[in-house]
């Protein structure tokens, strides 16, 4: 049973109450007052956490949640960067583009080419900006 918080305006007490969710919501101070009910916003979250280091555990957290794909991705891009954070790089990004090497005949991915590129150019002195 859920507990119910009740004020009393006269002193600013705050009473809580257990009660089902079938019954009437009412509460009275000992005098007889009527109390009024406060309505809180539901702070509860579950899943919330996700190991950086673990694809698994991703999963597991991600599959019974009804986000986007959209959000999916942002938590993602998130958790990516805590991995670089950790370790200095992003062991679960290379494993995908090593395994996108080896099912295109050993051609690299576009986003490293491109990072590549820019380090080349870096190297002669121009600076690209995204």
């Amino acid at each position: 049973m859920p507990f119910y918080s009740y004020i009393d305006d006269r002193d600013g007490k705050i009473y809580d109450k257990i009660q089902g969710m079938n019954e009437i919501h009412q509460a009275f101070a000992s005098d007889g007052y009527k109390l009024r009910r406060i309505f809180y916003n539901p702070q509860t979250s579950f899943n919330t956490k996700i190991d950086p280091l673990s694809s698994r555990d991703f999963v597991e957290k991600t599959r019974t949640k009804k986000e986007k794909v959209g959000d999916i991705l942002d938590r993602s891009k998130e958790l990516s960067l805590r991995r670089e954070e950790i370790i200095g790089k992003d062991i679960i990004k290379d494993k995908w583009y090593k395994n996108w090497q080896k099912r295109r005949k050993g051609k690299s991915h576009p986003d490293i080419q491109k990072q590549k590129g820019k380090e080349d150019l870096a190297k002669k002195g121009v600076i690209l900006e995204d």
